[in-house]
């Protein structure tokens, strides 16, 4: 699936997203890149999966690289929630 039909027709509106599991924020910062009128809210523990432990991927800064990954986009229009 592509999202251009998706975002397309959300272009030079106000929308609202909401990213459940948002890892290092690069999806988040595509759609704020993408939308310059929309705001997101990103919902994630920070804790990496079941998947990332299992292949002992680090992910002890995760929360920081999502931060880091979105404020030079526009953190301003970033609502992070961080829990499940």
């Amino acid at each position: 699936m592509t999202w251009e039909p998706i975002l397309s027709g959300l272009e030079g509106r106000r929308a609202r997203l909401l990213e459940i599991g948002s890892y290092e924020g690069l999806s988040a910062c595509f759609m704020l890149w993408r939308l310059p009128d929309a705001s997101v809210t990103c919902v994630d523990t920070f804790a990496g999966s079941l998947d990332h432990h299992a292949t002992r991927l680090d992910v002890r800064d995760l929360e920081a690289r999502f931060d880091a990954n979105i404020a030079p986009v526009d953190s301003n229009r970033v609502r992070k929630c961080v829990g499940d």
